[in-house]
């Protein structure tokens, strides 16, 4: 396999996107004031809301979810924020910075997800209709199939070759891409208390790279003071040297492989006449068309439905390999007294069949559909409850977001926004706490608060990113004019 061992290969491939420059977006998506972030969640946001203008800088996450692994690190996330001193001892960088417990995990799971929004705007080009573009880099990596053994092999190199039997199978895959999306919403009706929204968003997929190692069958037994090997590997990766050759190409044009997907959002609101405007509640046909009212929240709730990432991305067949290795080697136990598990993987892919092929390839997105309900409480508090149903197989050809539940408390003021999410993932079994905040343009938090301070945990989440929204002007010498209210003279 070139210069790239088979184990290292094999690290890379499940922990890229971890190594990334900083739990997807998703806290921000139930507030009113997530302007542009809101519509990636659900397109039908980007119309009807309280905004007329909606910018993005940068907005960055990253997070993991996983019910076999744990951070072994040396510091935490506050100490280097706060420039506190770090002491380290000597080497102690050298070790991964992941263990797997000591409780076997029968079936261990693996999600990992970095996702940066770049420019990005929306605009409403009336009360009734609104657009909006963006860029966005996306990378994915997935680990299942596999036993707790194989895991903990991978991330620790260790198991003892003298055992009888050993035997070790896995997927493992990821894979990295761009968004340029153009999409839009309209008002489909609005009578009374209902109102009905619904948006589509368009999305170029540019592919920038894929890694996949599939493991059907591997097995070590000892035979007559012989360790015989018997393995097959299929491998799927990217070339990435034509990736580098011209970065104008990697960013615009990328000769790697392009594809095509789609969202589309369908938002009901319930509009009590106690939430609408003074204007809108003394003039109910509407006779002032030109009269521009502040856009304020006016549901007491709304249930949103969408689809979300349905496409694929396709390689084209000079830049991506697949190889099958159907190994078949022997080994003397005293040939493994100085042999590291580096030395150990790459002795078994010298001694391998290799059938290599270069064709073009297609890979599914991570499709799911989202069911999502808000109700307003009191004071300017929310509760919100958003369920994403995974929908994509799980095969070395796709790729997916593990289904979730995401409940989250939280108050909104004028410029603010303070959130407490609930994120629980059932195929892991994990569920975790999280805090978020929005001062004006600026906004940062986590879904799992361990991540700032505790140096063994699980389940890691991160974001942070800076956007600015531009509200509906009013119009003070109607929307506040003392002719709409009906108090009586005193005599």
């Amino acid at each position: 396999m070139n210069s790239m061992t088979l184990k290292n290969l094999l690290l890379v491939t499940l922990f890229l996107p971890l190594l990334g420059q900083a739990q997807g977006l998703k806290s921000l998506d139930p507030s009113n004031l997530s302007g542009i972030y809101g519509t990636l969640a659900n397109p039908a946001n980007a119309v009807g809301g309280i905004d007329r203008y909606s910018f993005n800088l940068v907005g960055v996450s990253v997070r993991a979810n996983t019910n076999a692994l744990r951070t072994d690190l040396e510091y935490d996330l506050l100490r280097i924020v706060g420039r506190r001193p770090i002491r380290l001892e000597q080497g102690s960088l050298e070790h991964a910075s992941v263990k797997t417990p000591r409780k076997v995990v029968l079936k261990p799971l693996v999600y990992a997800e970095l996702d940066a929004l770049q420019l990005a705007a929306q605009i409403a080009i009336t009360k009734k209709v609104g657009i909006y573009a963006f860029a966005r880099e996306r990378s994915v990596a997935n680990f299942d199939k596999g036993d707790y053994q194989s895991l903990k092999y991978l991330v620790e190199g260790k198991y003892d070759h003298k055992d009888p039997l050993v035997k070790l199978g896995f997927d493992i895959r990821s894979l990295a891409y761009q968004e340029l999306g153009v999409g839009g919403a309209i008002q489909l009706y609005e009578k009374r208390q209902h109102y009905l929204k619904m948006g589509f968003t368009y999305k170029r997929i540019n592919a920038r790279g894929v890694y996949g190692v599939n493991v059907p069958h591997f097995e070590s037994r000892l035979e007559d003071s012989t360790i015989k090997v018997t393995a097959e590997l299929n491998i799927i990766e990217t070339a990435l040297d034509i990736a580098t050759q011209n970065p104008l190409d990697f960013l615009l044009n990328p000769a790697l492989g392009r594809g095509n997907a789609m969202d589309i959002g369908f938002v009901y609101e319930h509009r009590p006449r106690s939430l609408k405007s003074t204007y809108r509640k003394n003039n109910l046909k509407n006779k002032n068309k030109v009269f521009n009212s502040r856009n304020l929240t006016k549901y007491d709730y709304r249930i949103g439905l969408s689809l979300n990432d349905f496409g694929r991305v396709r390689f084209n067949r000079d830049v991506v390999t697949s190889q099958t290795n159907r190994i078949n080697a022997s080994f003397k136990p005293h040939d493994f007294a100085n042999m590291t598990a580096e030395d150990y993987s790459q002795q078994i892919m010298d001694s391998s069949i290799n059938y290599s092929s270069s064709d073009e390839l297609s890979f599914q997105l991570p499709t799911t559909v989202v069911v999502f309900y808000d109700q307003r409480l009191l004071n300017k508090w929310y509760i919100s409850a958003t369920y994403r149903q995974n929908i994509t197989a799980k095969s070395l050809g796709s790729f997916y977001t593990p289904t979730d539940l995401h409940v989250q408390f939280r108050k909104e003021t004028a410029h603010c926004v303070f959130g407490f999410p609930v994120h629980v993932v059932p195929a892991t079994r994990t569920f975790t706490l999280g805090a978020y905040a929005q001062a004006g343009p600026f906004f940062m938090g986590t879904d799992n608060v361990g991540t700032l301070f505790l140096k063994k945990m699980y389940n890691p989440s991160f974001y942070t990113g800076l956007f600015y929204n531009i509200r509906y002007k009013a119009d003070a010498t109607i929307e506040n004019h003392r002719s709409f209210k009906t108090k009586r003279r005193r005599v």
